[in-house]
């Protein structure tokens, strides 16, 4: 990747990208990538670079012994090629 690409939106693109159809939900986002706003910075991906990602609702256990309802994202196949284009790969 060109220096000049380097910035949260491109490394969580590169992420997707790696994610392939499993995604990232906002809980795998915080815990593992330091993102605690994902999906503003899905919605910031989206509007810069014109891809579109999928959603889904799922469930996931808690901290409680239940569940909570997060949302997983990610990006098609013809959307992860626009994205290693976009970050040159």
């Amino acid at each position: 990747m060109r220096e000049c690409l380097k910035t949260k939106q491109t490394s969580m693109l590169n992420l997707f990208v790696e994610k392939g159809e499993a995604g990232l939900n906002c809980f795998e986002a915080a815990n593992f990538h330091h993102d605690y706003v994902l999906r503003t910075t899905v919605s910031d991906i989206q509007r810069k670079y014109g891809l579109v990602f999928l959603r889904k609702m799922e469930s996931v256990p808690n901290a409680f012994g239940g569940k909570t309802e997060c949302k997983r994202y990610w990006l098609k196949e013809v959307d992860r090629e626009k994205a290693r284009k976009i970050l040159g790969t």
